[in-house]
């Protein structure tokens, strides 16, 4: 159920690997002697209702909640869904049921890093949004046009084409957020 990588997040000391079967391994790094799988002896997969998408990613939250970002374009229109475990599902279940998340509240996904932050108004950093750019990039190796964007969570469209920042011609591109 472990082997395989689709997704790396590194949040923290915390490693978290979504592998081939949508399983979660999560890897303790913090220690003096090494590294210590905290995943527990029983893994279980992040298994959406849409079923098995391949554009999905895992993101890993300012609470240390492992998220499943599936996306979807259809007729040059990109859509996010974003699910969590469901926190009253049976424990003792083997294919635990995702619930859909509507709002991240007062914090903005960054896509591209696997994690969400903190919304700042002064950074320019918008509460319940997702800033992406091109999806899947490392993973089909298939060159896009660049998109940057910004996707609104409640209203589930772009709210912000960045076309400006691709005028630039990078030949790739990420969100990130310097931290201190």
């Amino acid at each position: 159920m472990l082997q395989g990588v689709t997704d790396l997040v590194l949040r923290g000391y915390r490693l978290y690997i979504a592998s081939n079967r949508r399983c979660v391994r999560v890897i303790d790094l913090s220690g003096d002697e090494g590294f210590e799988d905290v995943t527990g002896s029983n893994p279980k997969p992040m298994l959406s209702p849409l079923g098995e998408n391949d554009s999905f990613n895992i993101v890993v939250t300012t609470a240390g909640e492992a998220l499943l970002v599936e996306s979807t374009t259809f007729e040059n229109q990109r859509t996010f869904r974003i699910y969590k475990k469901d926190p009253n599902a049976d424990p003792e279940d083997q294919m635990p049921h995702l619930v859909e998340v509507d709002s991240l509240g007062d914090e903005a996904l960054l896509l591209d890093l696997g994690i969400t932050v903190p919304a700042n108004h002064a950074l320019g950093i918008q509460p319940n949004t997702i800033y992406f750019t091109r999806h899947n990039r490392v993973r089909y190796r298939v060159s896009f046009d660049l998109e940057i964007c910004v996707f609104n969570v409640a209203t589930k469209t772009i709210i912000k084409h960045l076309p400006h920042l691709a005028n630039l011609k990078p030949r790739d591109a990420l969100w990130f957020l310097p931290m201190t």
